[in-house]
């Protein structure tokens, strides 16, 4: 807008209506039948709204989406690859209160303090992050970072009350170090020089912080759903990670 580029009205709108009916539909297919006049309405609308979505694009001189991104496949990856982590993060953010304040018995504020873990992290390793990438690349850092949030979501499937306090803290740690690499690297955007239209890449990424965690809610809540009520006061994270 401030160069002067019209607001693509119609797109917004059914971008509006096909993230809504899509969130809906995914989030309600665990409660209602996927033969109920609300999920068919919902699926009905989720289509309706991204063939509209894609027909108003190709038509606008400036769409909020441009089509000739997708093509670049570093943006494409590393779009991907930051949903996928961040995705994996906002799941142990979203189920570990749970499992530290009921199974392991933890008062609110002591679970509240080691929830606080991957973030110190996040702090002080992304500015080393930044200094090692321009020295040694980003390529190994990238696959150190997701290795190590991967191998964190592994350990936590063997997580139980009876283990104390070290097995959450350093699994934490190791999620929020992770992170921190991987992180601080996706912010040099170096897909951004092939992109023409800088302004049209950053409309494109900036909902994957968004997607990643209703993604990882979508998850937990499956994984809750079909959790066993007599074994959920034993191995809740065990199981509902791999539920997941």
């Amino acid at each position: 807008m401030a160069t002067g580029e019209p607001f693509d009205g119609f797109g917004a709108a059914f971008l509006v209506v096909f993230l809504f009916s899509w969130m809906a539909w995914m989030l309600h297919v665990n409660k209602w039948p996927l033969s109920s006049y609300r999920m068919l309405a919902l699926a009905v609308a989720a289509i309706a709204g991204l063939l509209l979505l894609v027909r108003a694009e190709r038509k606008c001189s400036y769409p909020i989406i441009d089509g000739g991104i997708l093509k670049n496949r570093f943006f494409i990856l590393s779009v991907i690859c930051a949903v996928i982590l961040f995705s994996g993060l906002f799941s142990i953010m979203f189920l570990m209160p749970f499992y530290l304040m009921r199974p392991a018995g933890l008062s609110a504020q002591a679970a509240g303090y080691l929830m606080m873990v991957p973030f110190v992290f996040l702090f002080f390793l992304s500015p080393l992050s930044g200094w090692l990438s321009d020295r040694i690349g980003s390529r190994v850092l990238c696959f150190a970072g997701m290795g190590m949030l991967t191998t964190a979501l592994i350990t936590f499937t063997d997580l139980f009350p009876s283990t104390g306090l070290l097995p959450e803290i350093w699994r934490l740690c190791l999620a929020g170090a992770g992170v921190a690499i991987f992180c601080r690297l996706t912010m040099h955007r170096p897909w951004d020089r092939s992109v023409r239209k800088k302004g049209e890449s950053r409309r494109a990424r900036s909902p994957r912080h968004g997607i990643s965690a209703w993604l990882s809610v979508w998850r937990s809540q499956a994984g809750f759903s079909a959790m066993p009520s007599a074994a959920s006061a034993t191995a809740p994270m065990r199981l509902c990670i791999r539920r997941c």
